[in-house]
């Protein structure tokens, strides 16, 4: 048994670290992403074709330099790139990786390299392992295509076009138009599908009409898309695709594509990589005042209260038209409302209503907060019953549809519980005393596993483990296990446990007949009736 003096010395260790971590005012937590090989390869791609079709034309050099420095540097080993510098090899990420150095005009200085992820993306089954990656999907496999098309890598063929006229409608209707790419993608749809139709026109002269008549109204919902900081989601990869597709496009020094490269070179890192999204600020806060709550922290007194409701959208967003009362994943002005940041800030709020400092005013501001937050989720719940990300009944795609990890189905108590915690529970009905322990003295090692043991009356004791069946020891050891996450059990000293008041109010619903593995132990031990 682990000693609980070493377990508070570790809990105060981790608690302080923790707090140690929060930026200097004392507000929020804002963490670091991974720095990302996706993100580093569209950067340099993007800045290389702006810097092409608009003067100065070395004004990016250095910038590129080091992010193709970066990229040559985290290959690997066999021959493709991950995501980021600690993850498995894509043929996604190898491919941008490879268009990034073609147009740095790099790639004979790194044939080595070049050679090595064409044989991992021929292992992975070149354009069509691409496309069979996606399925109907074309949030991503059409980009990294059309990346590919913009380096002289991918003819233009192999781009699928995208309805980018579809962006001119009102966004209420965007859901029923069953959009190609997922909801949180219409600056890609647009960019890039203006780059595929001005590469490749259709056959037919009425789409080309339609088209070329779309692309200065679309281009008007791009600037209106576009938050302060000029990165689409605040995403290295999006606000890429979107100034490398307009600037191949004769379109370099158009306001959102100056914005675009503005947004870029302000997130590149020094080693000359960019991460996947500026930060999490809102969601590492949030996570990291429910720990805290968790720990008996007061976390009204951290202080920060202001800033988390100020994260709180209070207008309709202009990027997916969800309405005011959802959290983003950051304080910054790309964030977006979704349906995975607004429970968590949710949650944090909870607790710190709760919390013992937290005064009368604050939880009047609280409260009102959390009513318009609760409204915003029920109304993006899909007409299924779950819940998507971002946007409601958009349509079947990732993050559109309804998501098992937005979605807890409640139970009660006994449906999530195995029969061996039935069984405890059933026992510990009446006196609700455990025990857990072990015979250190046992010959076999079986013998000295940690056992349960129920007190059924001040003269017997139910032994939960059987001599020849090590396995039923465990069981019963794993249902004890799941008594105690989910708060009906409560630890007293050393080896001495009891039921909670909730423990006993469950216990007391369970029929013997519910738990036939008692029966035979309970012959076995002579017990008689319990």
């Amino acid at each position: 048994m682990i000693d609980p003096a070493r377990l508070d010395a570790a809990e105060a260790r981790v608690r302080d670290d923790l707090l140690a971590e929060r930026t200097p005012t004392g507000h929020c937590w804002i963490g670091q992403l991974s720095s990302s090989a996706l993100s580093t390869a569209t950067a340099i791609s993007a800045l290389v074709l702006v810097q092409r079709h608009a003067p100065p034309h070395d004004r990016f050099d250095g910038l590129i330099a080091d992010g193709v420095r970066w990229l040559t540097a985290h290959q690997n080993a066999d021959g493709g790139w991950g995501d980021t510098d600690r993850s498995y090899s894509n043929i996604s990420t190898t491919m941008l990786v490879r268009a990034a150095l073609h147009l740095a005009g790099r790639a004979d200085e790194f044939s080595a390299e070049m050679a090595a992820g064409q044989r991992y993306i021929d292992s992975q089954g070149g354009v069509n392992g691409l496309r069979a990656r996606y399925g109907r999907d074309r949030t991503f496999a059409v980009p990294i295509l059309t990346n590919g098309a913009l380096a002289g890598l991918v003819p233009w063929s192999e781009v699928s076009p995208l309805p980018f006229e579809l962006a001119c409608l009102p966004q209420r209707f965007y859901r029923f138009v069953r959009l190609p790419v997922v909801s949180y993608a219409i600056p890609a749809l647009v960019a890039i599908g203006q780059a595929r139709f001005l590469h490749r026109p259709p056959v037919w002269p009425w789409m080309r009409w339609l088209r070329r008549a779309a692309i200065a109204p679309s281009l008007n919902v791009l600037r209106t898309m576009q938050p302060d900081s000029g990165g689409y989601l605040e995403a290295a990869p999006l606000t890429s695709f979107v100034v490398m597709s307009l600037a191949a496009t004769g379109r370099a020094e158009h306001a959102v594509t100056q914005q675009g490269v503005k947004f870029l070179l302000d997130s590149v890192r020094p080693d000359g990589s960019w991460p996947i999204d500026t930060n999490l600020a809102t969601w590492a806060t949030t996570l990291a005042i429910n720990a805290l709550a968790v720990g008996d922290q007061d976390v009204a007194a951290l202080g920060g209260l202001d800033w988390l409701l100020a994260c709180q959208h209070r207008q309709i967003h202009a990027f997916t038209g969800a309405a005011p009362g959802g959290w983003g994943w950051s304080d910054l002005s790309g964030a977006v409302p979704d349906a995975d940041d607004t429970p968590g800030a949710l949650l944090a709020l909870a607790a710190w209503r709760d919390a013992a400092s937290c005064s009368a005013a604050d939880r009047t501001r609280i409260h009102e907060a959390a009513a318009t937050g609760i409204r915003w989720l029920l109304g993006l719940q899909n007409r299924d019953g779950g819940w998507p990300t971002f946007c409601r009944g958009w349509g079947k795609l990732p993050f559109d549809r309804s998501g098992a990890d937005q979605v807890e189905t409640p139970k009660t108590p006994l449906e999530s519980l195995d029969e061996e915690a039935r069984a405890i529970l059933y026992l510990a009905r009446h006196r609700g005393t455990i025990e857990v322990k072990a015979v250190n003295h046992a010959f076999e090692s079986s013998e000295r596993f940690l056992t349960v043991c129920v007190e059924l009356d001040l003269e017997r004791t139910f032994i939960l483990k059987r001599r020849d069946d090590p396995e039923l020891t465990v069981r019963f050891l794993d249902g004890f296990r799941q008594l105690c996450i989910a708060g009906l059990v409560m630890h007293h000293i050393f080896r001495d446990f009891s039921l909670t008041r909730r423990g006993f109010e469950v216990a007391r619903t369970i029929q013997r007949d519910q738990v036939p593995i008692l029966r035979t132990l309970a012959e076995e031990q002579v017990i008689g009736d319990f």
